[in-house]
């Protein structure tokens, strides 16, 4: 956006004109935002920098700096701080976002006629929609996306990208042509979100480069990033760099072998260990089949791989025990702000950005933090109770039960309309389990606030589903308990057949 066109000036002149009847705080809405000159330049180019960042991953659009919030733009002060121009803006915006965000900035003078001195100092961003695959993030690594009036944090990246480094002797030969083909051409792995890319068929080399995965014209240094050896690395290039991406899979109790358990090593890539699960085949497939509901076996892999520490060396371990408990532990504890009593709500954070946006190009994840969210749903929906999760320092640990209760199971699915909400879906089990729970125990399980939960079982109580009992106390109601341990038979009474 380096030159402006008539509809810029056109947006820009209303965006003014709505600001002289409304102050910022009742205008600023989709493509349009407003800030302050705050109290120093830091703080200045702080709020620009994560606004510019906002709205660059939504549609673009034009930031002003300086009018504030609650008064018309008429009532701006002039700017105190005796650095800041628009090109010292530009620059700053573009120094601490990542990877850099290209604006163009003007005074409003500049740009419109006729307005007072303290208007016409007021500082135009025009910031373009993004044209990177991925997401901008703010200098902390928090990737803002707009809704509506607010901006929004969609992922946090936490400190240094250690999947980002490029190898030294790593080249496009380096990677597995199959486990690129299926990547990019399956049609199997589908997110919720179309991906664009797919629209338009291209060289893998030019879509491994626009993923950010790959640098062209690096010198005698490699070209590969350590992200896309993980994702396609053949196996004999994997195993002489790093075994992280390799599953050790530890079976007891299986049919036709030894009770003692036995291990396997699988030594591939990230690819060809998901493309065994999406497309039912291959050695992980053989060992993991119809062991967990699929959706949950899916994001539990994902999450090991994506957000494993890749400095840590030794492969993820899966431990089966037949009928008894499915164990997924990786290297590399919880990120910065979560922990395994907040994963469900808690913002998400990437130790891994560059890794987990190839991996969410690619279909295998979103970064959302809904990954968490499918795990319940899955598993609980298929009647197990609800998965475990333990995380220190060094590790992460994904639990399942595998015991499974076929009559809640079977409950869930034929009233699948009235458990849309994860937290509708958890309360229910949880009741199922025990006879009653108050509301804090509850506000536990749904790792929500007590007054929300509140709200959501009184809710359940109004469609008969929860009955309470006392102040803060929750029960199933009767005719929920007795639907799920003595289902309706429709053959019931037809034991002989329909006699005429």
């Amino acid at each position: 956006m380096s030159r402006l066109g008539p509809d810029d000036i056109s947006l820009l002149t209303d965006f003014v004109e709505r600001l002289r009847v409304s102050p910022p705080c009742r205008v600023e809405k989709g493509n349009f935002e407003v800030k302050s000159w705050c109290n120093s330049e830091r703080e200045l180019w702080k709020v620009a920098a994560d606004a510019a960042v906002c709205l660059t991953n939504s549609e673009g659009g034009i930031l002003l700096v300086g009018p504030e919030d609650k008064q018309t733009i008429d009532s701006t002060p002039l700017c105190p701080h005796t650095d800041v121009t628009p090109q010292w803006l530009k620059d700053q915006i573009r120094r601490y976002t990542h990877p850099p965000v290209e604006c163009t900035t003007y005074e409003l003078g500049s740009l419109l006629d006729r307005l007072a001195e303290n208007v016409a100092s007021v500082i135009a961003v025009f910031v373009p929609k993004k044209t990177i695959l991925g997401m901008h993030t703010t200098h902390s690594g928090v990737c803002l996306v707009r809704h509506e009036e607010r901006c929004e944090i969609d992922h946090v990246a936490a400190g240094d990208d250690y999947t980002g480094i490029m190898l030294d002797n790593i080249f496009l030969k380096d990677l597995s042509r199959e486990s690129l083909q299926w990547a990019f051409k399956n049609t199997i792995v589908r997110p919720r979100t179309p991906l664009k890319w797919r629209q338009y068929p291209r060289p893998l080399e030019d879509l491994l480069v626009d993923f950010n995965l790959v640098q062209i014209g690096n010198g005698s240094g490699g070209c590969v990033s350590l992200a896309c050896l993980l994702l396609f690395g053949d196996n004999k290039t994997l195993a002489s760099h790093t075994d992280a991406t390799f599953l050790r899979i530890t079976l007891k109790q299986k049919q036709n072998l030894p009770d003692e358990p036995y291990t396997v090593l699988l030594r591939q890539n990230i690819v060809d260990s998901l493309r065994d699960v999406w497309a039912h085949q291959g050695q992980v497939w053989s060992h993991l089949a119809d062991v967990a509901p699929e959706k949950c076996l899916r994001e539990l892999l994902v999450n090991a791989f994506i957000h494993r520490d890749y400095r840590a060396t030794g492969p993820i371990n899966i431990r089966l025990a037949q009928e008894e408990v499915l164990e997924i532990q990786n290297a590399g504890g919880l990120c910065r702000g979560l922990r395994p009593n907040n994963l469900i709500h808690g913002n998400p954070v990437h130790r891994n950005r560059l890794l987990s946006e190839g991996a969410a190009l690619l279909g295998y994840c979103e970064k959302s933090g809904s990954g968490i969210d499918i795990v319940y749903a899955d598993s609980v929906a298929a009647g197990h109770d609800f998965p475990h999760f333990e995380g220190d320092a060094e590790s992460f640990t994904a639990i399942i039960p595998l015991e499974r209760h076929s009559n809640f199971a079977n409950f869930i699915a034929r009233r699948a309309r009235d458990f849309q909400k994860l937290e509708s879906l958890l309360m229910v089990r949880r009741l199922y389990a025990i006879d009653c729970s108050d509301i804090e125990a509850l506000a536990s399980v749904v790792q929500r606030p007590r007054a929300y939960t509140e709200n959501i079982a009184l809710d359940l109580c109004r469609r008969n589903i929860l009955t309470k009992r006392g102040d803060s106390v929750f029960e199933l109601s009767s005719s929920v308990r007795q639907d799920i341990e003595h289902p309706y038979d429709p053959g019931q009474g037809m034991l002989f057949g329909d006699i005429r």
